[in-house]
This record gives C-alpha cells, structure tokens and sequence, in this order.
C-alpha cells in the first residue's frame, strides 16, 4: 500500500470514529495511562504520610519508571491480542517496524555475548536499561502505531503527555523556589522533580515542549488556546531551570524545526518569511551560547585556555566518550551488552578520569546517544539504531505533506519532538525514563502512514497475550522486591536485615546488586556482633557467611570489577584475623580477577595491593599500590597507607 493509500485509510478511520470492543479500550487505556504515569511515578512517600513512608523502593526513580513502562505496555499488548482475537481490531504495519525487531533481536544477540548476561538482560541497577528495556521501546512504539490510528487519538495522547508535563514542571519549579514536599537532597543546586536527574529532566521535557506548542498552534481561539500557551511556558520554565545545555539544545531545535517546517513551510516560503525565520534562528542559538557560558559552567576567575574550557564545557564527558571508545575496540561487533557501558568503562578507565573526580567515582552511561549504543550493542546495533530514527523522520517526514490544519501542524510538532530529543541525547543520559519518549514518538510519526495487514493466527495472538502478562507480573516483581529492599537498608544491621534482603533475592535472582547487599548486610551483622561482645566463634561464624554470600555475588556479577574488589578485601580482614587460612591466597586471586577486568581501577589495584601484603608478597604489594598511586593519587592516600611509599623504584 502507498502512502496515499495509507492516509486515506487513516482518514476513513478516523472519519467512522473510535468505536471498539471493551478489550482494545482496555489496551487504548493502558497505553494512554503509560504516558500519564511514566513520567509522575516514583517509589517514594513523603514523610507527611507517617510509617508508609517506610515503604519505598531502594531506586526510587529508575526502577519504578521502567516498571511502569514494562506493565502498562505488557497490558496493553494483552489486551490488544485479545482484541483482535475477538476481531474487534485489525493490525497495522510499517516496514520500520522490520528495523525495531532486528534491533531487539540483535540486543538479544548482544546480551547472549556480554560478560554478564543477567545484568544485559535486567540493566545496570539505577539506570536498568537491559534487555527488557529495549525490548519495551519497541513494544511503545509498535502499541502507538496500533491505537493512535486519528488525529483525535493523536490529540489525546498529546494532551495526556502535555498534562503529565505540566505537572512534572510544576513540582521542579517548586524544588527551584525551594519548596520540595519529598524533602530530597539537592546538592548541585538544580531541579530535578520525578527524573532524579537534571540532566534527564531536561531532555525529557523537549517531549512535552514540543507537544505543547503543537496544541498551541493548532487550537483556533479561546481558554484552550491560553492553557496550552500556559503549558508551554511553564514547561520551558522548568527546562531552563533544570540548567540542561543539551536540553535547551533539543527545546531549539524544536522550535526551529516548528518554525521552518510547520509555519507554511519554511522551504516554500517568501523572502521576507525566510529572513525572519533567520533571525529568530541566529537570535535563538545566541541565547543558547550566551547561556551555555554564562549560566554554566561559571568559568569566570579560571585559567583559560581552549582545552580548559572544552574541558568545563563538557563536565567530562569528553574523558567519559574516549574511556567508553577505549573499552569498546575490545568488543566492536558485539559490544560489551545492554546497557554494559559501565563495565566497558571500568575495563579502559584511567588516569586522565581520575583527575577531574573525586574519590572512585565511575561512569555508568556515556552521556551520548550514540557512543552509549556503539558501545553497548556494537557497530550493527548503532547502525540499526540510527536506520530506525532515519528512515522514520524521513518517512514521516514526506507522510505530513498531504495533511492539512490542526493534523498537520501536531504532525510536524512531534516531527521536532524527534529531531530534538535525538539533539538532546547526544549530551544526555540515555535511561528508560528518557529514551522511550523517542521510540514512543517514532511511532507516533508512523501511525498515520502504517498500513493494514492480516490479522496473525489465534495461536500467535494467544502467545502475544501470554507474553504481555508475563512481562506485567515479572516487571511488577522487580518493584515488589525494591520495595523489600528499600525497607531493608533502613534497618539495623542484624538477621532480620539479612532475611530481608534475601527475601528480595529470592523474588528477583536476576539482580546481581541484591546479592552484594546481602553479602554487605552479613558484613555490618559481623561487626555488629563485634561490637556487642558476642563470641570470636559467633562472629567468625557470620563472617563466613558473608564471604560465601560474596562469592555469590561475585559469580552474579561476572564482569564487575568492583564487588570481586570489595569481595578481596573482606578476605584480606579475615586473612589478617586468621593467618592459618587460605583467604590470603583467595583474596589474591579475587583481587587478580578484579584486576583482569579493569586493569587501571584503582580500588581493584588497592585491593590487590593489600592482598599481596596480607599474604606476605611485599614487593608485589609495593609494585601494585605505586600502580595504584599513579593513577589516582588521593584515593591510594586514603586507603593504602604508606603502601607503595616505601619504594624509590618505578612501577
């Protein structure tokens, strides 16, 4: 079918209503709640609310988001698979949706290959975006080609995401006038409201921005017309305040995008048009560069030369970019796994990082769109990736020439949405909480132009709404055992802590983190004992526990250099107290481990430093910590003592 004939089917839906069975609504309503609540949800209660606020999840930010992307969109596919069974709704497709599934596919491959198969299928803790998550984006985009199939559908999913907008910036306006009901900590001194992250805040209100003009733009007169202007200026209040350069960038580039494509088409406009639209081009991105300057990052008083300021521009990133390429040349093709850009990191981090931190601070994201997904899922994931967005702008693109009116002008608003999240990202941090709103507006964009195809066969639909529920009860046990978790850590150290935690485990054994709490928590529970004058046997007795339960971790973990770091030095203290064991040579080959996989991390050198000393190979001890020393001076200070000062040789 042309695209001709897949905007008169658009029409003709549109022109015989919304009328469908109580399933599709159902599934209609699930994907309209993905957008309302995605953006709000957050596992934390403020303390108002007495003894439930104890009840919240140890993520509080990331972690419910993308549970909440996961349920709804699981339920929403169920519902949709039942509805066509019942043949109250046809299916519709679009051959960018053949890029999606290879994608998915090839991050499957990708997770297949990773040093840590587990962490690539559930992500990183805190940012989760494995597997299940990319799985979720095209599952978004997909779900938004089969209901948003009018401009009434496509209105109300606006309205919906502009509504949740608002209210995001509303509650980042109220962090920035220092009025926060949650009470969360804010020590850079910019808004963050339900993202946790200013710099995830930023981007993802280009989303809304963008929509928000469209609204704007495309209702004739009255009160409507002066809320959404409201939105939209409450909107970009809160952008600004979030202090986000690449942000403002992405908000830029949708009001140039809104300006040339959608105000009588820029291309096709006359002169004195074309000459306005220029100048409010130069006068927008001369604003954004005196405010890139001025507000952030405050380099007046500095030494500057052109590699300072680069350097305090970036905040880093170009040392986060290099670290992150370094790491990938080790698995080009494959990549080092979904969301596995911290490992890649660790594996090729050095000197030059620690310079510019403090302490052992890492990298868990690239900061960028398209080194994270190289990184991460190689040379055929990127290109996947950008053939997607491609081929999805240009054909959305040519599918809003026949459009006229309001249709239109939202057509080219979520036209600017794209192109300006995709600017965003290319200096933001690429989460769940902020990438699915870029998958969700590629299939905004095709929804007009997908067309009809048969109906699969029961059987198939059958396993669709199998596979919908499954994702809604496993994301859903993820949150559950959060919240166990996050009860947990508010405890006292002792047994009840402990049987917590495992508890957590047991419910979700494919988070490698909980092991490490458990094995932490059996640590503190020692040395509370300790304290409290319990015997030697009883204390040694729980210590051991805790070994075993970091070799547990250990294994869960397989590429993470830092729980075989710390896991070394609770056998180096235990080796200390029982020189007649064998955890000296243990924490040897723990922390050689650690090592292998980051070469130049300073706590894995530290704790290698010290396992060496414990077990008697003192030359090796002094080698490793001036290794460690040279790369991160004031971390091997603090915690190695004068190991590795006793020395005039080199390393």
């Amino acid at each position: 079918m042309d695209r001709g004939a897949a905007m008169a089917a658009h029409g003709k839906s549109e022109s015989r209503g919304e009328g469908h069975g109580w399933a599709y609504v159902l599934g209609w309503r699930c994907f309209l709640a993905f957008v309302a609540l995605t953006p709000l949800i957050i596992g934390a209660l403020p303390p108002q609310v007495g003894s439930l606020a104890l009840f919240r999840s140890f993520d509080s930010v990331g972690l419910p988001k993308v549970v909440a992307i996961l349920v709804l969109s699981g339920l929403s596919l169920a519902a949709l698979c039942v509805s066509m069974v019942r043949r109250e709704s046809e299916l519709r497709w679009h051959p960018v949706l053949w890029v999606l599934v290879a994608l998915v596919g090839w991050a499957g491959v990708s997770a297949l290959f990773s040093v840590g198969p587990a962490l690539s299928v559930w992500g990183s803790y805190h940012s989760n975006e494995g597997l299940a998550a990319i799985f979720g984006y095209g599952l978004v985009a997909s779900l938004a080609i089969q209901y948003v199939r009018s401009t009434r559908a496509l209105r109300t999913v606006a309205v919906t995401a502009v509504v949740a907008g608002s209210l995001v910036s509303a509650y980042a306006l109220l962090q920035f006038a220092g009025v926060d009901p949650l009470g969360w900590v804010n020590d850079t001194g910019r808004v963050f409201s339900t993202m946790g992250n200013a710099d995830m805040l930023g981007t993802y209100l280009v989303f809304p921005l963008a929509l928000a003009l469209g609204l704007a733009l495309s209702t004739p007169r009255g009160w409507p017309l002066l809320g959404w202007w409201a939105a939209a200026a409450l909107i970009a209040s809160a952008l600004v305040a979030t202090a986000t350069r690449g942000a403002w960038l992405g908000a830029l580039a949708v009001l140039l995008c809104i300006g040339f494509v959608g105000w009588g088409g820029g291309w096709q406009a006359s002169r004195n048009r074309k000459l306005v639209l220029g100048g409010l081009a130069v006068a927008a991105v001369a604003a954004i560069a005196v405010a890139i300057v001025l507000v952030r990052p405050k380099l007046a008083g500095s030494a500057t030369t052109l590699s300072s300021v680069l350097e305090r521009l970036s905040n880093g990133r170009t040392v986060i970019w290099l670290t992150g390429l370094r790491g990938w040349l080790a698995h080009p093709i494959t990549g080092w796994g979904p969301d596995g850009f911290g490992r890649a990191f660790q594996s090729a981090v050095g000197a030059d990082w620690y310079a510019i931190v403090d302490g052992l601070q890492t990298a868990e994201n690239a900061h960028n769109f398209l080194i994270q997904t190289l990184v991460t899922l190689g040379i055929p994931g990127l290109v996947l990736t950008l053939w997607a967005f491609a081929y999805a702008a240009i054909e959305s693109f040519r599918g809003m020439q026949p459009a006229k009116g309001p249709a239109r002008v939202l057509r080219v608003a979520l036209w600017g949405a794209l192109i300006g999240m995709i600017v965003a990202l290319i200096f933001g941090v690429t989460l769940p909480a902020v990438s699915v709103w870029l998958w969700l507006t590629v299939g905004l964009l095709l929804a007009p132009i997908s067309h009809q195809v048969p109906a699969p066969r029961r059987a198939v639909l059958a396993v669709g709404a199998g596979l919908g529920v499954a994702l809604t009860l496993w994301a859903g046990s993820w949150l559950v055992a959060d919240v166990i978790v996050g009860r947990a850590m508010q405890m006292e150290p002792g047994p009840a802590q402990v049987s917590e935690l495992e508890g957590a485990v047991r419910l979700n054994p494919i988070t490698p983190n909980y092991h490490w709490l458990v094995a932490d928590a059996l640590v503190n529970e020692a040395l509370a004992e300790q304290r409290a004058g319990q015997s030697p046997q009883a204390v040694d007795e729980t210590m051991l526990r805790a070994i075993s339960a970091y070799d547990a971790a250990a294994r869960a973990n397989r590429g993470d250099a830092l729980v075989r770091a710390a896991f070394a030095n609770v056998l180096v203290g235990y080796a200390a107290r029982h020189p007649g064991t064998d955890a000296a040579q243990r924490a040897v080959e723990v922390a050689m481990e650690a090592v292998r996989l980051a070469p130049r991390n300073p706590a894995a050198l530290g704790a290698l430093a010290r396992a060496y000393d414990v077990s008697g190979r003192h030359d090796d001890a002094e080698k490793t910590a001036r290794l460690a020393r040279s790369v991160a001076p004031e971390y091997a200070a603090q915690t190695l003592g004068s190991l590795g000062l006793d020395s005039t040789s080199t390393p």
